[in-house]
C-alpha cells in the first residue's frame, strides 16, 4: 500500500518529528506503530505519548451485518485518515495526538460512515449540501436515540421473538452483540444509558424472560422517560473530528480511492462551527466539577496522610507475615485447607493490630485475610461464647460438664465466636485497596496532577535531589510528554509505598507500573485512582453514606484547591509559578481556578474554622477584638465575596462583623463601624492584599496571636524547599518566629 502512494506533494503537512527522517515519514513507518504491526493489519498496536501501547481494531460495524473490513477501499480510506489525523498537522491540530484520541477519531469516522449509509450514501463522491445537512442533524441526536436505529432495533426484536434461543447466551442472557450486528451499530450504542435503544432492550428482556439484573429491574419501575443527554463538550469534540476527517479527505485527495473523495471541495465548508453547533444542540447543560464539602475533604486528607505516615509500614510488614501464617494454618489442617485457615486468620489478625484500636481512621479491626467479614447471627449468649473461648486446651467432655451444653454446640461456638465479636475489613482490602487509595489521595493533593497523569506513575519515578524530592509524571493535556515536578517528602513516601505494594505483581508480569495492584486471592489489576474506591475509603473513615453519595470524586477538586491554597494563603505565591506547576499554557486558564467563587468560599470556611479555634482557646490571643470574637464565635459563617459586599452595603453601620485573615492574625477592618480605625486605610480602601508579617501590629482591628503560628511537624514529613507553596509556608513561620 505504501509503495503505491506518493506523499511528496504533501510533505509540508507532516509532523516529521515522529519519524527518523522525512523519507520514513512518507513511507508509513511512524515510530508510534509497533514494530510487529504492519500498516496493512486490521488490528493496530499504537504507542502512546506516555510510552504505553493501545490496541484497537478496524473490525467495526458500518451497516447491518457489514463491517469496515468487508469494504477494502473504505477500510483503506479509514486507515489513511487515522494515520493522517495523528501524523499530519491538519488532523489533530498539534504534533501527535494520543493513541486513545486516535481510537476515538476512528470511532467518529465509522459513525460518519454509518450515518451516511442510513441516508443511502455509500460513496462520499455522491455527497451534496442536503446530505451534509441531514448527516449533521443526525449527529445532534446521537445514534442511541436515532429514529432509524430505534425502528430497526424494534423490528429485529419483534422478529426474534419466535427464535429467541438463537439470541440467547449460555448464561441465559440476551446476546446484545448479535442483535447489534443485525441492526448495524456497535453493541455499546444499544446500551447507552437512558436511551431509547436501552429502554427497548430492557423491556424486551422482561417481557420474554431473559435474565436482567435485579437493580436494573428495580430502577426501570421508577425511571423517567428515556432521554440520554448529550453534553456540549461531547458534541463539540465529535464535530471537531468530523471536520478533521472531511478536511483530510479534501486536502489529500490524490491518495484516497476516488469513490471516497468529495467532488466539490466546498463540502468541508458546509459543516457548522463546532462551538456554536454544540451549544445549540446540547441537552445536558455544562456543569463544573462539584466540590467535596470542605469538612469532608479535610477529614479524608487527614486520614489518608495517617495511613501513609502511621499505618503503612505495619500493614506491609503484616502482609508478609500473614502470608506465611496462612500457609502454616493450611498445612496444619490439610483436609479443611483454606476454609480452616481463613477462620484461624481472623483471630490471628485481630490480635496483631490491637495497637491500632481507637486511632483515627485506623485499619482496625481486621476481620479477615482475603475477604471482608460482617459476622453472622448466633443463638449463643456472649457469656457462653466467652467461656468456650477461654476453655481452649481443655477436653470437650470437660467443657460439656462445666457448661452443660452439647458437643456440637461447643464446635459451633468455636466456629462462630470470632465472627460474632469481630466485623470489619480484610487485610486484602486494607493493604491492596485502602492503602493505595490513601497514597493516591496524597499524590493528587500535593502534586495537583490529573488522573491520566497519575496513571503513568512507574517505579523509580520519584527521587531525591539536593533541592529536595522530584517526581516524574506525564503532562497530558498540553505538553504530552514526561516532565519533572518538585514535590514533597510525603509524596515520595506515598510513591515508595505503592512500589512496595505492587512489587509481587510486578515481579511476575515485568510491568513497571506502580498502580497495578495485586490481591491476596488473585493477580488482579484494580483501577484504584477513580471515585469508586475513594468513596469506599471515605465511608470507612467515618463519613456518612448520604454525605459521600452527595458528591462525585474528581481530580480537579484537588487541582482547584491546590491553586486556591497556593495563591491566596501563602504570601510568596505568584501566578506564574502556579501556572507553571499546573502546566497551563496561559494565565487565563489558571485565573479560572483563582476566581472560582465556590473555592474562594472554601478558603473563607477554613478561615472561619480558624476563627472558631481562636475563640475556643482565648488565652492564646490578644487585642481589642478578643472578647468580641469569643462572644460571636458561634455565629461566624463564611459568605461569598459578592454577598459580603452586598450585605455590608445594605446594612451599613448596622452590619455584623466582617473578618479577614492576614499574616499577623485576623482583621476586622471590613466591619463598617470599625473601618475608619484601620491602620492600612488609604484612599478610602483597606490594603489587605498588601499585608505582610508584622505590618498589622498595633492596628486596633487586629486580633493577634500570643504564641507563634506553627506548621505542625512540617519537617518530620515534608521538605518545604521542594515546592514554592510549602517553601512559602516555612519561610512564613521562620520570619514570624
Amino acid at each position: 500500500m505504501s509503495a503505491a502512494i506518493d506523499f511528496a506533494p504533501y510533505a509540508r503537512y507532516f509532523n516529521v518529528s515522529e519519524f527518523k527522517d522525512i523519507n520514513e515519514a512518507l513511507t508509513f513507518k511512524p515510530i508510534w506503530l509497533h514494530e510487529d504491526t504492519p500498516f496493512e493489519s486490521n488490528v493496530w498496536k499504537v504507542k502512546d505519548n506516555n510510552g504505553s501501547y493501545l490496541t484497537f481494531s478496524f473490525n467495526i460495524l458500518i451497516a447491518p451485518n457489514l463491517s469496515l473490513i468487508d469494504v477494502p477501499d473504505l477500510l483503506r480510506t479509514a486507515k489513511l485518515s487515522v494515520f493522517l489525523y495523528r501524523q499530519s498537522n491538519v488532523g489533530s491540530g498539534k504534533s501527535g495526538c494520543s493513541a486513545i484520541t486516535m481510537m476515538k477519531f476512528l470511532s467518529v469516522v465509522c459513525l460518519t460512515i454509518r450515518s451516511l449509509r442510513r441516508l443511502n450514501i455509500n460513496y462520499f463522491s455522491s455527497m451534496n449540501g442536503e446530505v451534509v445537512k441531514l448527516m449533521v442533524d443526525e449527529m445532534s441526536v446521537g445514534e442511541a436515540n436515532n429514529t432509524t436505529v430505534t425502528l430497526s432495533l424494534s423490528s429485529v426484536l419483534e422478529s426474534i421473538k419466535t427464535s429467541a434461543d438463537s439470541y440467547t447466551k449460555k448464561d441465559g442472557s440476551l446476546d446484545v452483540s448479535k442483535i447489534a450486528s443485525v441492526v448495524g451499530v456497535p453493541a455499546r450504542v444499544l446500551t447507552t444509558a437512558r436511551s431509547m435503544t436501552l429502554s427497548l432492550l430492557e423491556t424486551f428482556k422482561v417481557e420474554n424472560g431473559f435474565y436482567i439484573k435485579p437493580e436494573t429491574l428495580k430502577s426501570m419501575a421508577s425511571r423517567e422517560a428515556a432521554n440520554s443527554e448529550l453534553g456540549q463538550d461531547v458534541l463539540r469534540k465529535k464535530m471537531d473530528m468530523i471536520k478533521a476527517f472531511f478536511r483530510i479527505l479534501t486536502l489529500f485527495q490524490s491518495i484516497f480511492p476516488k469513490e471516497y473523495v468529495f467532488e466539490s471541495k466546498a463540502i468541508y465548508s458546509l459543516l457548522p462551527d463546532s462551538v456554536k453547533w454544540s451549544k445549540k444542540h446540547a441537552t445536558k447543560k455544562h456543569k463544573r466539577t462539584g466540590d467535596i464539602p470542605i469538612k469532608d475533604f479535610l477529614l479524608i486528607m487527614d486520614r489518608a496522610i495517617r495511613w501513609v505516615v502511621d499505618y503503612s509500614s505495619v500493614l506491609i510488614k503484616l502482609r508478609a507475615e500473614a502470608a506465611d501464617q496462612f500457609e502454616t494454618f493450611v498445612e496444619a489442617n490439610p483436609k479443611s485447607g483454606e476454609h480452616y485457615a481463613a477462620k484461624q486468620m481472623r483471630q490471628w489478625l485481630y490480635a496483631k493490630l490491637k495497637d491500632f484500636e481507637g486511632l483515627p481512621g485506623a485499619p482496625y479491626p481486621i476481620a479477615g485475610y482475603k475477604v471482608d467479614y460482617n459476622g453472622s447471627s448466633s443463638k449463643f449468649t456472649d457469656e457462653e461464647i466467652m467461656r468456650v473461648r477461654e476453655s481452649q486446651g481443655k477436653k470437650i467432655k470437660e467443657i460439656q460438664h462445666e457448661m452443660g451444653i452439647s458437643k456440637s454446640s461447643i464446635f459451633r461456638i468455636r466456629a462462630q465466636s470470632l465472627s460474632t465479636e469481630i466485623n470489619g475489613i480484610s487485610l486484602n482490602k486494607a493493604v491492596h485497596h485502602f492503602l493505595p487509595v490513601a497514597c493516591i489521595l496524597v499524590i493528587y493533593a500535593f502534586t495537583a496532577r490529573r488522573k491520566s497523569e497519575v496513571q503513568t506513575l512507574r517505579t523509580g519515578c520519584c527521587w531525591d535531589t539536593k533541592e529536595g524530592p522530584v517526581i516524574r509524571m506525564y503532562s497530558a493535556k498540553y505538553y504530552q510528554e514526561y516532565q519533572d515536578f518538585p514535590t514533597t517528602r510525603l509524596v515520595k513516601k506515598a510513591v515508595e509505598i505503592l512500589e512496595l505494594i505492587t512489587e509481587p505483581l510486578r515481579a511476575k508480569t515485568g510491568d513497571n507500573s506502580i498502580l497495578n495492584i495485586p490481591s491476596l486471592s488473585t493477580d488482579e489489576k484494580s483501577d484504584l485512582i477513580g471515585g469508586k474506591y475513594i468513596n469506599e475509603f471515605a465511608k470507612f473513615i467515618g463519613l456518612a453514606d448520604e454525605s459521600v453519595s452527595s458528591w462525585e470524586f474528581s481530580e480537579h477538586q484537588f487541582r482547584r484547591l491546590f491553586a486556591i491554597m497556593y495563591f491566596y494563603r501563602y504570601e510568596k505565591g505568584d501566578l506564574a509559578t502556579l501556572s507553571w506547576h499546573l502546566r497551563h499554557t496561559d494565565f487565563n486558564t489558571t485565573m479560572v481556578y483563582l476566581t472560582d467563587e465556590d473555592f474562594q468560599l472554601v478558603m473563607r470556611e477554613v478561615s472561619m474554622q480558624f476563627a472558631k479555634d481562636v475563640a475556643s482557646e482565648p488565652d492564646e490571643y490578644s487585642g481589642l477584638m478578643k472578647d468580641e470574637l469569643i462572644a460571636l464565635s458561634d455565629s461566624i459563617e463564611a459568605q461569598p465575596s459578592k454577598r459580603v459586599d452586598k450585605l455590608l452595603k445594605n446594612a451599613g453601620a448596622n452590619a455584623g462583623f466582617a473578618l479577614s485573615i492576614v499574616p499577623d492574625g485576623m482583621c476586622f477592618g471590613m466591619t463598617p463601624k470599625l473601618f475608619e480605625r484601620s491602620m492600612c486605610l488609604m484612599d478610602g480602601a483597606l490594603q489587605l492584599s498588601s499585608a505582610t508579617v508584622g505590618s498589622c501590629f498595633g492596628c486596633k482591628n487586629l486580633l493577634g496571636c500570643q504564641s507563634s503560628i506553627t506548621v505542625s511537624a512540617i519537617d518530620e514529613i515534608i521538605d518545604p524547599f521542594n515546592s514554592p507553596m510549602l517553601r512559602a509556608a516555612e519561610e512564613f513561620v521562620d520570619e514570624y518566629q
